[in-house]
């Protein structure tokens, strides 16, 4: 379980260096988001991989969110 707490920790810095740019650099036209993943990636799973790739697509095509907790 320790293994992965450094990989935790960098999702963390992650996520929040998205959400405190996300505003500034929308004054930009510059558009940033992030999809957070809360799972285990794996096709028939809560977190499968085309459910994922539709939050992607939603982000990339809307840009009004800033993240989307998957």
């Amino acid at each position: 379980m320790y293994d992965y707490l450094p990989l935790s920790m960098d999702k963390v810095v992650l996520r929040a260096m998205c959400l405190a740019l996300h505003e500034e650099l929308k004054k930009q036209n510059v558009y940033l988001g992030t999809v957070t993943v809360t799972g285990v990636i794996a096709p028939g799973e809560k977190c499968d991989p085309a459910l994922l790739a539709e939050d992607f697509w939603k982000l990339y095509t809307e840009r009004k969110d800033c993240e989307v907790v998957h």
